[in-house]
């Protein structure tokens, strides 16, 4: 009986080392990824910005346009994309 408790563990822990090391690297992947973040400010919605368009751009496209609510370029991109090729026209009647 004692021998069977102290190989039941071992057997069990041996069976199950992959699941467990894989759920530590997803952890310190995890924490590694919130780290960076956190040191690069990733959550600062101005990264969000001035990708595509510059900050000129975007805010005379949030003065032309103040029903979309213009405030990343994929807002703007959106807009031009449903534009499509009367977009130019547009920009003028607006100007």
């Amino acid at each position: 009986m004692k021998l069977r408790a102290i190989i039941m563990p071992w057997s069990i822990q041996l069976n199950f080392q992959p699941i467990m090391k894989a759920k530590d690297q997803a952890l310190l992947a995890s924490l590694l990824i919130a780290k960076a973040k956190s040191k690069v400010d990733y959550d600062n919605p101005k990264w969000y910005r001035n990708i595509v368009l510059d900050e000129f751009a975007l805010k005379k496209l949030t003065e032309l346009f103040p029903e979309r609510e213009i405030k990343t370029d994929y807002d703007a991109v959106k807009l031009v994309e449903e534009l499509g090729d009367n977009t130019f026209n547009e920009l003028r009647k607006k100007e």
